[in-house]
């Protein structure tokens, strides 16, 4: 037998197989470290939760809870400094409850008579005529099942419904608004007015950016911008890490120094609120509104820092060139990113009037959702939303005035302005809805995560854990007498949460209800009344400072590895540049808390 017959024709002769020796199995090649999804974090976490309610229920762990009885006589009112005392049979108090009783749910009776007292601002609430009953049990720590386990996050969709649909509708505005390119476009004019200053044009970039992130959190849509950002620097003579840092730290400073975003700074304050009210407090616990200068000031400071560094770094850069920490990969660099020049994207009255509603959206939401009301001392805005609802009721019966309202009536603004965007795109109707749909299926992770994280708390709560937890923050940090060593506490906490739990609304939705005792402020008897002047705003100021700080370098923030990858840059790269910054950062941060801290309610 011949070597041909054993072999056919033209055959390849392959080099035997190598035995699978210890050092074969060591070169191999390894796969890369898969990074959980913060839904999947948030769920192994329900699950840890509920085998450690199996493990505390057989070791018959107990805990005490207080039911509070409450049987109301009345309700005190102050008409011009004089005490006014109502009882049920009244008809001034038929006036302000209707057909409720003493009896209804305390929300109901709250959401009521705070309706009625800013519809007569001569009147001020003073206190309940109440007979409170308070009696501590001790129960024990309850098991719930494995099925539980994926029960919890459907629970939680129902919670959460509100900021859900607020959160679905806004990803469908948000997509509309970046496939008209209007932001690109806006972005470009500004490179081609600075032309041979294209050093000037980084400040005026990163500050619309971190706008952009303040306002409405910019973050995946920020991926976008790369296929622009980059090419642009590289041609006014910088390098990947400038077009990179112009638009990642742009809109992730931003966010460290969030105002009024949608995804965080909301859901924090409607977990607050919600807390609230399940332990009989106000259902207007805060408002947006507190502490919002603090956090203007905050993002100003922090911003002019980012922008301050960039601008640095590109100009050492453009000095000279070998100084860039992407020096050696320069050449390959401007072959991938300058092979196709970038797309010149002219500003249309329709990229124009786009990126007028875009800004318009959120103005209106930050205007809409200030409780203007409490901020002046007056009721302007609660009788100017029912005179509109009475008066002009073909355009609206049901919105509330400016201040009265919620994400739901938010929620119609950004439908409204979607339909608008639409139009103006001329889109019609079948694309419309694709991209309505498309930008809203981008968000739906992001639904879930909320839905999931709303799951923890609910857990939490059922199995009695989470007074376990309120014990244990109560004990280590309600027990500090100074406010601004809380706020720095809940900061060094909030840190490594954020790297478990990168998603903010999933962060706020899981962390803010068990912190509600260690903001507010209580009577004699125990009982609610409202938030604390600096450790209320100060928790939720905290709390983005942290995540947002936390999402500019952890690997568990997809967006961080996204971006990188994107720039062609190494993540060790990006470290070596970026670490003494973040350190400056973590410094300045604390900086800023300490500042809200000492100047209290002045800003907060």
């Amino acid at each position: 037998m011949t070597a041909s017959s054993i072999f056919p024709k033209n055959a390849i002769l392959k080099e035997p197989r190598a035995f699978k020796t210890r050092k074969n199995r060591k070169n191999k090649e390894r796969k890369p470290w898969h990074v959980l999804s913060a839904f999947s974090i948030l769920l192994i976490l329900i699950a840890i939760l509920v085998i450690t309610s199996w493990i505390l229920n057989w070791a018959n762990v107990h805990t005490n809870i207080t039911t509070t009885t409450i049987d109301a006589l009345g309700i005190y009112l102050k008409q011009n400094g004089t005490e006014v005392h109502i009882l049920p049979g009244d008809s001034l108090f038929k006036e302000i409850f209707g057909d409720a009783s003493l009896t209804n749910n305390q929300q109901q009776l709250n959401d009521l008579l705070h309706k009625w007292l800013g519809a007569n601002r001569d009147y001020e609430f003073d206190r309940w005529d109440l007979r409170i009953l308070s009696e501590t049990t001790s129960v024990k720590i309850k098991a719930l099942g494995v099925i539980d386990i994926f029960f919890a996050p459907i629970k939680g969709f129902v919670k959460q419904a509100n900021i859900i649909i607020f959160v679905l509708i806004v990803g469908g505005f948000l997509f509309l608004v970046v496939q008209s390119k209007s932001l690109e476009g806006f972005s470009q004019g500004l490179i081609h007015k600075l032309k041979g200053k294209e050093l000037w044009a980084i400040p005026p970039i990163m500050l619309f950016f971190s706008l952009c992130g303040t306002v409405e959190g910019l973050a995946e849509e920020a991926l976008a911008f790369y296929a622009f950002s980059i090419p642009l620097m590289l041609i006014a003579g910088f390098d990947t890490m400038t077009g990179f840092l112009i638009v990642f730290l742009g809109a992730g400073i931003g966010v460290v120094g969030s105002t009024v975003v949608p995804f965080s700074i909301v859901p924090a304050i409607n977990a607050l609120n919600g807390a609230s009210v399940d332990q009989g407090g106000p259902s207007n616990f805060i408002t947006i509104g507190d502490g919002l200068v603090w956090r203007f000031i905050t993002w100003f400071v922090v911003t002019s820092s980012a922008i301050g560094f960039v601008t640095w770094y590109a100009w050492r850069v453009k000095r000279h060139p070998d100084l860039s920490v992407t020096f050696k990969t320069a050449t390959q660099d401007k072959k991938f990113f300058l092979a196709n020049s970038y797309e010149k994207i002219k500003m249309d009255w329709r990229r124009k009037t786009t990126l007028a509603i875009f800004f318009l959206a959120y103005l209106i939401m930050l205007l809409y959702l200030i409780n203007w009301d409490t901020l002046t001392g007056t009721n302007i805005m609660a009788k100017a939303g029912e005179k509109m609802n009475e008066k002009v009721p073909w355009l609206t019966a049901w919105i509330p005035g400016f201040g009265q309202g919620s994400l739901l009536e938010v929620s119609c603004f950004f439908l409204i302005g979607s339909i608008i965007l639409g139009l103006i795109n001329g889109l019609g109707e079948d694309k419309f809805i694709k991209e309505f749909m498309t930008g809203a299926s981008d968000l739906l992770s992001v639904s879930l995560v909320i839905a999931t994280a709303s799951g923890i708390a609910l857990v939490l709560e059922a199995t009695y854990m989470q007074n376990l937890v309120l014990v244990g923050l109560e004990n280590s940090i309600g027990s500090l007498n100074s406010n601004i060593g809380k706020l720095i506490i809940l900061f060094l906490l909030f840190i490594p949460i954020s790297i478990f739990i990168p998603s903010t609304s999933g962060f706020a939705v899981a962390i803010f209800p068990l912190l509600l005792n260690v903001v507010a402020v209580k009577d004699g008897n125990g009982e609610i009344i409202g938030a604390h002047d600096v450790l209320a705003s100060g928790s939720v100021e905290a709390f983005v400072n942290a995540n947002g700080f936390v999402n500019l370098w952890s690997p568990t923030s997809s967006l961080v590895l996204a971006g990188l990858a994107i720039a062609r840059i190494n993540y060790i790269t990006y470290l070596k540049l970026m670490w003494k910054y973040f350190l400056a950062l973590f410094a300045l941060l604390i900086l800023m808390l300490t500042f809200g801290g000492l100047i209290g309610g002045n800003i907060a």
